[in-house]
């Protein structure tokens, strides 16, 4: 298995050495971030549902219902 090595290399990472190397700006919380995401997430599913509504083409509509679906995934990382 070629895997096998690369496995042994990671195993010997500690957690956190791997924490050290990530920047601290990645852990800062920002309320003007957090809002304007969730709010961006709103507003593509948003779109997505009245564009489903708007449309006649069934292709489009489709499409349109599979982005709303991602949206909502998206949403739901919001949720947890």
């Amino acid at each position: 298995m070629t895997a096998e090595p690369l496995y042994r290399a990671l195993r010997d990472i500690k957690l956190t050495t791997v924490r050290k190397a990530i920047s601290s700006a990645c852990y800062t919380r920002s309320w003007f971030k957090t809002w304007g995401a969730f709010t961006f997430d709103v507003a593509l599913y948003l779109g997505f549902m009245a564009g489903i509504f708007v449309v006649e083409s069934t292709w489009v509509q489709l499409a349109l219902g599979l982005a709303a679906g991602c949206a909502v995934a998206f949403l739901f990382v919001w949720a947890h």
